[in-house]
């Protein structure tokens, strides 16, 4: 625009006085897509928490993650046939 260094650091220290106490403005999106990124952020925070959250208290005292091996991922399934391996 023209301005020299001294009207450059004037203009800097005018836009910046108050901006710490001032309202966030937002990042101008529509309530629809505001709405979209926060249940994103909700079901991203929500998996997080399932995979590195503390593990889970299991019948018969034993404590241990969810699916950590595959008779226990058959078991939290509901496996109804208990004599049948999962082959992985």
């Amino acid at each position: 625009m023209g301005l020299n260094r001294a009207e450059r650091d004037l203009c800097d220290e005018r836009f910046g006085k108050g901006a710490k106490d001032a309202k966030f403005a937002g990042l101008g999106l529509t309530p629809d897509k505001q709405r979209l990124l926060d249940a994103a952020a909700a079901r991203k925070d929500a998996d997080y928490r399932y995979k590195y959250g503390a593990p889970t208290a299991q019948p018969g005292g034993r404590s241990r993650l969810p699916g950590a091996t595959a008779e226990g991922m058959a078991g939290d399934l509901g496996n109804d046939r208990p004599g049948l391996k999962i082959p992985f």
